[in-house]
């Protein structure tokens, strides 16, 4: 697994605004860093709503999602469920 030397937790709420949240993902994922990714129900209603974008609940089929749609390495992307407290 590839070291990435910058490192950070977005959280993504049930806010308007998730096209935003989708976008800066994109532009950390492209500057090489690490995200620590969470979202909650409701963000995930909105995104649908608002952009179409059905982000899965389970945390494996989020990260492996959000990878592919945003081409990053492995391991860049980590979704975590609601009750996962550690990584």
């Amino acid at each position: 697994m590839v070291e990435f030397t910058e490192k950070i937790t977005l959280a993504i709420t049930g806010a308007s605004g998730s096209g935003y949240a989708l976008r800066l993902l994109e532009c950390l994922v492209a500057a090489d860093v690490q995200v620590y990714l969470l979202c909650s129900s409701a963000a995930r209603v909105v995104l649908d709503t608002e952009v179409g974008f059905k982000l899965p609940a389970s945390p494996e089929l989020a990260t492996k999602l959000l990878t592919e749609k945003f081409s990053a390495k492995a391991g860049q992307i980590t979704v975590f469920g609601k009750e996962q407290w550690f990584g």
